[in-house]
């Protein structure tokens, strides 16, 4: 079970279970494979002709600052379900252009949630060239398992809007590790920081070089180790077992 997903259906502290996740995810959907639901809504009902007006309107909103999600993906279809509906919000305000799979020796059940909220699957060696052809220029990357907080759309755009804008800050951010989740000090003695624990928010164009210097095989961990980050005034729950 999963806990303190505000945005999905139930108010903190609800206990939500994959079959609630299956729920509200088909909400995200529409705004993941955005292009598929323009081409049919001259045919649909006329409320769902008012919702991709809507979508519409929102990614005009959002034009230069959308996001690519991408997540390493194995076969635990819970942790999956429950990082993709702390994405929902964003998908239906229109921040979120996409999100990408890399297959890590995905099972059955994550590819069922996959398909069930639109995500892109890709086979690891193809990374280099999904990350380049992005449809979002800022790329997000997340651990299976992690989960925004409310909160993390406004932090995102204003981090977005103040690079654009040219300001003096590190271009690459990170979230805030949720207080709950903090480790003590003797605790981050003793572990190994591992780069995704607070999620990676990078420039497309900054990937596709990241990318070109993580060797023969890129991962996303090996993308975000060692970059300068500015920190997001939003909070991040990291995967249960995530150690840094």
């Amino acid at each position: 079970m999963v806990r303190d997903l505000d945005a999905v259906g139930g108010g903190k502290g609800r206990a939500i279970g994959r079959r609630d996740l299956l729920h509200v995810l088909p909400s995200s959907r529409w705004a993941f494979a955005f292009d598929e639901r323009i081409i049919k809504a001259r045919t649909g009902t006329i409320q769902e002709q008012n919702a991709i007006g809507l979508a519409w309107f929102r990614n005009l909103r959002y034009r230069g600052r959308m996001l690519s999600v991408f997540i390493d993906c194995g076969p635990d279809d819970q942790k999956l379900a429950s990082t993709l509906a702390s994405l929902v919000p964003g998908a239906v305000e229109g921040l979120v252009r996409e999100v990408v799979l890399v297959d890590r020796q995905m099972g059955s059940d994550a590819r069922k949630v996959a398909d069930h909220a639109g995500c892109r699957v890709i086979a690891a060696e193809d990374l280099r060239e999904a990350i380049r052809t992005a449809k979002g220029e800022w790329l997000l990357l997340v651990e299976p398992g992690a989960r925004l907080v409310p909160g993390w759309i406004g932090a995102v755009v204003e981090h977005v809007e103040t690079v654009q804008a040219g300001r003096s800050v590190p271009p690459c951010a990170r979230f805030r590790r949720a207080a709950i989740d903090r480790p003590r000090f003797l605790q981050r003695l003793r572990q190994i920081r591992m780069a995704l624990a607070e999620g990676f928010l990078v420039r497309r164009s900054q990937a596709v070089g990241l990318a070109g210097q993580a060797g023969a095989a890129p991962t996303l961990e090996r993308l975000a180790k060692g970059v300068a980050v500015t920190r997001l005034d939003a909070e991040i729950r990291p995967a249960q077992g995530t150690r840094g």
